[in-house]
């Protein structure tokens, strides 16, 4: 027999039985989880005290109600000292159940801890439907207006239990139920009958109690039967999930070990094609002709459009698997643009091109990894070199919008056209793009990826805007850590405008 517990995230998971596992010579490790859950011990201590503050809200709400009932709304004959004395034992073994708890979820073996947890659970499962049983005595008795409380009963049970201990308890509050309905007309007992709680003080009569039993057991069974089908189905959900996720994660840490082991075993090759063509270039071995040096420079080209896809996928490589959510670095983003600009000034200049940059008045700081920043930035800014033409201007602005930084990069291209859209930030998306010279930039198809990776990885996003013909801007939004200040020197450059249409979010 299995059980289940309900994690506090709301997931259901199954636990085997501890009598079971015990039997069958099964070791219960409290590192060891169920399908991905908490660890058993720790899951069903959770469980069982949050049941405990749970029950505490009952016995006050109970305290709280009887006063309520009888000051306010003028409810008469309402047992009070019966009341306050089920509230006050249900306290009291509720006090007892909560130091159980921490002291028996600290027992070694862990095998030992789980079952006495485990039994605890039920136990107290028990003291629930007892102490309602009285309650519901107490006040009306086969006409209780907290008769239907049952199935709040039930319905938790069918969500957290097996099903058949779900319809075990089920059972049992069938039982309770008929045995006050036919216990009260066989006068086996005399419920409190208050004025005000009930709707009549008379006998009451057989066909209303055969009535109530017959309707509380349909009602449980139905319900039984539709929740435990229902956490059923939730569970095998869950199971699929969790192998889902176990395969993916699999895959990912397959694809990361593929990727430094293929980086591993081309940097060195390519290191030495790259340092030999050099020497080729430098006459070394020999001076060369117009024609050879001309196939060693194409040579050199394609290498080092090699190495920058080897630098890509080492960088895709230090992504996978990273919680950059807890790179918690205060970046200035001013700073950060200025030796951007600076590293990328030759590269522009290689093609008579101009990099202006506009920075706010203040000196904006964001919440996360400089390095990793620098990254995203830096293939925005190389992405837009490519794409401009010879002789264009690129655009690099900071501003700040509220909570949030805008890094925005403008180039001068072609734009992008509407059906690539959806795939621009994909691995190894390629756009066939043909400038107006002709040229067609190189590129591995990782850069953008990459962007959106890092910006979604250090809780910002990355969105852009193009225009056939005019070109396309890219925007980082970053979360703003602290309140601007003004730079040391006093300077203010104003960001460049932009209000081109055409804007697109691709996430």
């Amino acid at each position: 027999m299995g059980y289940w517990i309900v994690s506090p995230l709301g997931n259901v998971s199954a636990l085997p039985d501890p009598e079971a596992l015990a039997a069958a010579a099964l070791p219960i490790n409290d590192d060891s989880t169920p399908d991905g859950a908490l660890p058993y011990r720790r899951l069903l201590a959770r469980q069982l005290t949050a049941h405990c503050h749970l029950r505490f809200g009952v016995t006050l709400l109970i305290v709280l109600g009887t006063l309520f009932a009888e000051r306010v709304v003028g409810v008469r004959g309402l047992p009070v000292s019966a009341l306050f004395a089920t509230a006050a034992a249900l306290a009291l073994l509720n006090v007892f159940a909560n130091g159980a708890i921490v002291h028996w979820s600290r027992l070694s073996p862990v095998a030992l801890a789980h079952r006495r947890l485990f039994y605890l659970r039920h136990a107290t499962i028990l003291t629930d439907y007892l102490s309602l049983a009285l309650l519901i005595h107490l006040v009306g008795g086969a006409r209780s207006p907290f008769l239907a409380v049952f199935l709040l009963h039930i319905m938790l049970g069918s969500m957290m239990v097996s099903r058949l201990m779900a319809f075990g308890y089920a059972g049992i509050a069938v039982i309770l139920v008929n045995a006050i309905v036919f216990g009260e007309l066989c006068g086996c007992w005399i419920p409190f009958l208050p004025e005000g709680a009930v709707a009549s003080q008379a006998p009451i009569d057989s066909r209303y109690a055969i009535s109530v039993a017959v309707v509380y057991s349909f009602l449980f069974a139905v319900t039984t039967f539709l929740l435990t089908a229902l956490a059923g189905a939730m569970r095998r959900v869950e199971r699929d999930l969790v192998a889902s996720n176990a395969e993916l994660a699999n895959l990912s840490a397959a694809r990361r070990d593929f990727l430094h082991v293929a980086l591993h075993d081309l940097k060195s090759p390519l290191a030495a094609v790259t340092m030999l063509l050099e020497n080729l270039g430098l006459g070394l071995a020999g001076p060369l002709a117009p024609p050879q040096q001309d196939l060693v420079d194409r040579a050199r080209r394609r290498i080092a459009e090699s190495d920058r896809f080897l630098r890509d996928l080492a960088v895709l490589a230090s992504l996978e698997g990273r919680d950059l959510a807890s790179l918690d670095e205060r970046v200035d983003v001013a700073g950060l643009m200025r030796r951007i600009v600076d590293e990328h000034q030759e590269l522009a200049s290689g093609r008579s091109q101009t990099l202006e940059l506009g920075l706010p008045s203040n000196q904006p700081l964001v919440r996360g990894n400089e390095r990793l920043l620098h990254e995203a930035v830096a293939n925005l800014v190389t992405n837009a070199i490519k794409f401009s033409p010879r002789g264009g201007t690129i655009h690099l602005s900071v501003a700040v919008t509220g909570p949030a930084v805008e890094i925005s990069v403008t180039d001068a291209g072609p734009g992008i056209p509407p059906q690539h859209h959806g795939r621009l930030f994909h691995e190894f998306a390629r756009l066939d793009t043909v400038l107006p010279d002709g040229e067609r930039p190189p590129g591995s198809g990782l850069g953008l990826s990459i962007v959106k990776r890092i910006a979604k990885g250090l809780g910002g996003d990355v969105r852009f805007a193009t225009e056939s013909g005019v070109g396309t801007t890219f925007t980082l939004r970053l979360l703003l850590v602290a309140s601007p200040q003004p730079p040391a020197d006093g300077s203010s450059v104003s960001p460049p405008s932009d209000d081109r249409a055409g804007s697109a979010d691709p996430g």
